[in-house]
């Protein structure tokens, strides 16, 4: 990895990147063909053996013949993505985390198994609930499994650039996010997590300074220096 100072290495850190992500892509290959790249919604579950990821879907198309020819499979998902401008063409940046790696393939075909990679990939979306499942649909659906072999995880993130006024940001915005005012909340809670647009943001902080910039609360002053830091 070439930029050291990105690398996520800590399992929990590396989770957390996982299950924030919406969509992995996974490449497979088979002959002579070029890699075939596809996006699919994704389950998974760290085991003492490694992470484990679930997909399900269709077992009939190009995805499941590629599989059939090779189970060595390519995969990377990113999320919290946020365009960083900058005063000259190449100097904007791009705030993200992403996770990329290889592993092996396999179809589920054992019942109790399928129904543990749905759940798998149910709570990943709706984390916390129960699901029943028709016994037509499970034996209907094709389940696969991927074993991670080589992962790698990176993240650049709103707290690593900026310098020397970047902590003030963060303490503002976790003033916003805790404020109780959907206005300003959310728009600084996204910021603070890493997703949200920084554009989004500043049009929600200049209509609470419009409408609450001076009604004498603690966070009147803080409004006007938000948009400070965020033009910086």
């Amino acid at each position: 990895m070439r930029r050291r100072e990105r690398e996520v290495t800590h399992p929990d850190r590396i989770d957390a990147v996982i299950q924030s992500c919406d969509c992995c892509r996974i490449a497979l290959c088979g002959g002579e063909e070029a890699p075939y790249i596809v996006p699919l919604s994704f389950g998974w579950e760290r085991t003492p053996e490694g992470v484990l990821l679930y997909f399900h879907g269709s077992g009939k198309g190009r995805k499941m013949e590629l599989i059939g020819c090779s189970p060595r499979t390519g995969f990377e998902m990113d999320t919290a993505h946020q365009i960083v401008g900058g005063g000259a063409a190449c100097s904007y940046s791009t705030h993200y985390r992403s996770v990329i790696g290889t592993g092996r393939i396999e179809r589920v075909t054992r019942y109790a198994d399928k129904l543990h990679a749905l759940d798998r990939i149910m709570e990943h979306y709706e984390p916390g609930k129960s699901w029943t499942y028709e016994e037509k649909t499970v034996r209907a659906t094709e389940v696969l499994r991927m074993m991670v072999k080589e992962l790698s995880c990176k993240a650049f993130e709103p707290e690593q650039r900026g310098g020397e006024h970047m902590g003030e940001l963060k303490d503002i915005m976790e003033k916003f996010a805790a404020s109780g005012w959907d206005l300003i909340a959310g728009p600084a809670q996204d910021w603070l997590d890493g997703n949200g647009s920084r554009e989004a943001l500043i049009r929600a902080v200049e209509q609470a300074d419009r409408e609450c910039g001076s009604c004498g609360c603690e966070l009147d002053p803080l409004y006007k220096r938000a948009l400070e830091l965020l033009s910086q």
